[in-house]
């Protein structure tokens, strides 16, 4: 997979901050020479001239562009709009159970025309649904890539690639857009090349490593051949899509005598991936699988919605900022949450440390800063919270 060379802009933040420096900058010291060209400098103009003229200066270099989110289908936890085409093979709250025709519509409806090898990949089912997503060939499966690292949990792995898009910063308008989105692998554990020794799992094989969570794939072996024993199938593969929540797969590809058409899948992770025992057996959502994995991917094709860090942890990233001193990136941050939470963890810190945000959310986010200044100023003028009254001593 080619590296990662766009860079990948959240649209609830905008654009990204300069690089930081790592010395804590004390917020009452007011740079020389051009009073906007630091936070600090613009800490003290804020103060000396007030909130809204600040920014009135900054405001004329515009808002940067945000790029619009797409969609692959909707959400299983919400009615079908209305005009949207109903699944040919039928739903449950879980899943939705679409044609090749209407899969093929939905997918052109959001990136482009499928290709000759697109198409291809459509009919090869659970494998050439991940595969499309992922930008790869008709001939390429997920499991191919060796710098493709896959994980125990799905948590796990969602955090990894929510990192590493956080880490990607913004992209100039119109750019392709590439970061990095998860897949799964649901399969068999015992990969013995003999059949008669491959019917029972392997209770040790493909389990995460404690520390890291990865799991090692290297003994994986032939995807395609090594089933359970007699016919079960070899394994189910999904692409997870953020913006419905959901994992895209198929019960089978299209091949000549199949007894029952190829249908696209769209299942919530819980209907995709769900673990079971049975006579004493570990189980993942059919009788033919024990195991399932979680990878991380760069994709060259335009995702759902980039996986990107949830509440609790932008909130320990916020606040790690703090502690650094790093004014600039912790307003950006904290302009990614709506305005109670502004104003929550506004109330949370010294009033100091509100003041270095303000300085530098002007230069962080010239004319959008509106949102983090204004609110933090609200928290300043508010009165003190009241102190808590003593327990009162049991006689």
């Amino acid at each position: 997979m080619s590296s990662v060379d766009a860079r990948v802009q959240d649209a609830g933040r905008g654009p990204a901050a300069e690089t930081p420096t790592t010395a804590r900058e004390d917020p009452a010291r007011v740079a020389a020479g051009d009073p906007v060209s630091s936070a600090a400098g613009l800490l003290a103009l804020q103060r000396g001239a007030g909130n809204r003229a600040v920014g009135a200066v900054l405001r004329a270099r515009g808002r940067a562009p945000r790029r619009a989110l797409q969609r692959l289908g909707y959400r299983l936890d919400k009615p079908l709009p209305s005009g949207a085409e109903k699944p040919k093979h039928g739903s449950d709250p879980d899943q939705r159970r679409y044609s090749i025709g209407q899969f093929t519509k939905m997918w052109e409806a959001q990136f482009h025309a499928l290709s000759s090898s697109e198409a291809d990949n459509v009919l090869r089912g659970c494998v050439g649904i991940t595969a499309l997503n992922l930008g790869l060939g008709p001939l390429v499966a997920p499991t191919d890539l060796p710098g493709n690292k896959v994980y125990g949990t799905f948590a796990k792995a969602r955090a990894i690639a929510a990192a590493k898009n956080e880490a990607l910063g913004s992209i100039a308008p119109g750019s392709p857009i590439q970061g990095y989105v998860v897949y799964a692998m649901l399969f068999w554990s015992n990969r013995d090349p003999d059949p008669k020794k491959r019917g029972k799992p392997d209770p040790k094989a493909f389990r995460p490593d404690p520390r890291t969570g990865e799991v090692d794939m290297s003994t994986i072996g032939d995807i395609y051949a090594l089933a359970r024993p007699p016919d079960y199938t070899n394994f189910d593969f999904g692409f997870w899509d953020e913006s419905t929540q959901t994992f895209w797969h198929a019960n089978h590809g299209t091949y000549a005598g199949m007894k029952t058409p190829e249908e696209i899948y769209q299942s919530t992770h819980a209907r995709f991936a769900h673990k079971y025992w049975e006579n004493g057996e570990e189980h993942v959502s059919y009788p033919d699988f024990d195991r399932v994995v979680y990878g991380v991917a760069s994709t060259n094709v335009k995702p759902e919605k980039l996986l990107l860090p949830t509440r609790d942890e932008h909130i320990a990233a916020f606040k790690a900022r703090v502690a650094a001193g790093d004014w600039g990136e912790a307003a950006l941050r904290l302009n990614g949450f709506n305005t109670d939470d502004i104003k929550r963890l506004g109330r949370t810190l010294t009033r100091d440390e509100r003041s270095a945000i303000i300085g530098a959310a002007y230069s962080a986010m010239p004319g959008w800063s509106d949102r983090v200044v204004d609110n933090l100023t609200e928290v300043d003028k508010e009165p003190p919270a009241p102190k808590p009254k003593p327990k009162p001593r049991r006689p």
